[in-house]
C-alpha cells in the first residue's frame, strides 16, 4: 500500500496512517470499491447512464439498416416520462434526444 506524504494528505484531504508495530500487512481497511455494482448507483448516474446510453442509440441507428434492429434500440413503451432514469432526456430533450432500450442501458452500465 502506498502511503501519501504530507502535501498530497493537505491537497486531497487524506489522513495519514501510522503503522503501529501491531498492525498487519493485509490491512485493507483502506481500500475502497471503486466500481460500484448496478444496484448502488445514485439517480444521478443513472440518469446520465440513460443520456449516454442515448447516444450509443443514434450512432448505431446511423450505421444500422435493419428497421427490427433499430426498433430493438430504442424504448416502445408508449409512456417513458413516467420512468424515473429518463429524467435528464426529459429535461434536455428539444426533440431529437433518443430513449433507449433497457437492453442498451445495461450494456452502457
Amino acid at each position: 500500500m502506498i502511503k501519501p506524504n504530507i502535501s498530497v494528505s493537505r491537497r486531497y484531504d487524506v489522513g495519514l496512517h501510522q503503522k503501529n508495530e501491531n498492525d498487519d500487512d493485509d490491512d485493507d481497511s483502506f481500500d475502497h470499491d471503486y466500481f460500484p455494482n448496478g444496484d448502488s448507483l445514485s439517480s444521478f448516474v443513472e440518469n446520465v447512464i440513460v443520456y449516454v446510453a442515448g447516444y450509443v442509440v443514434q450512432a448505431v441507428k446511423s450505421e444500422v439498416s435493419c428497421p427490427s434492429c433499430q426498433l430493438a434500440l430504442t424504448c416502445n413503451v408508449l409512456d417513458d416520462s413516467l420512468r424515473l432514469d429518463f429524467g435528464l432526456i426529459e429535461q434536455k430533450d428539444r426533440g431529437g434526444l433518443m430513449r433507449p432500450s433497457d437492453d442498451v442501458i445495461a450494456v452502457c452500465k
